[in-house]
């Protein structure tokens, strides 16, 4: 017995090729790939340049620069190394506070309280104010550690130390730079 085609639905074929449509609309926002010597002024517009090409160490700090100056603390937070956030939780624990509070704050307890709180700026303490340069200090490409020179305005310059952890670098520095007692 023969078996009959399936009967075929116009507005089914329609919204598939929409949401074909749609997929591709979207995606095409999104990473872009590294340009090769060689490709035609035609891929341009997909693809990004040598020279715009940022180390994802040194992105890794500018989005914890951004997530500060937006005051998002949250993803700020995240930024830093999981032994730092820990160092930030374990010294705000003592006030009964969050490590983020901490960063909305701008004062770190002084013992268990925050009565003779000592003020910071978080952009200070783990990065230097008013970011103008950064250098990658070449490193084993297998290394999970990573450290960038940063300069600010005014010449303050530090070398900062990063950790791959969760698919990104964070900022790793969990000695505090404050005292435990008054």
């Amino acid at each position: 017995m023969p078996v009959a085609a399936p009967a075929r639905r116009p507005g089914l074929s329609l919204a598939l090729s929409s949401v074909v449509t749609l997929t591709i609309t979207v995606g095409c926002g999104g990473t872009q790939l590294d340009r090769l010597e060689g490709d035609p002024p035609s891929t341009y517009a997909y693809t990004t340049p040598a020279t715009d090409r940022v180390h994802p160490a040194v992105d890794g700090v500018q989005r914890f620069l951004a997530a500060m100056k937006a005051g998002n603390l949250d993803a700020a937070f995240r930024q830093l190394s999981r032994d730092t956030r820990q160092a930030l939780d374990d010294r705000a624990a003592k006030a009964n506070l969050t490590g983020t509070d901490l960063l909305r704050l701008g004062k770190m307890p002084v013992g268990n309280s925050l009565q003779g709180a000592l003020p910071f700026d978080p952009i200070a303490v783990f990065v230097v104010p008013d970011v103008e340069t950064f250098q990658v200090v070449p490193t084993p490409a297998d290394a999970n550690e990573q450290r960038l020179n940063v300069t600010g305005k005014g010449g303050r310059a530090r070398e900062l130390v990063l950790k791959f952890e969760g698919y990104g670098w964070r900022i790793h520095q969990p000695a505090l730079p404050f005292p435990e007692q008054p």
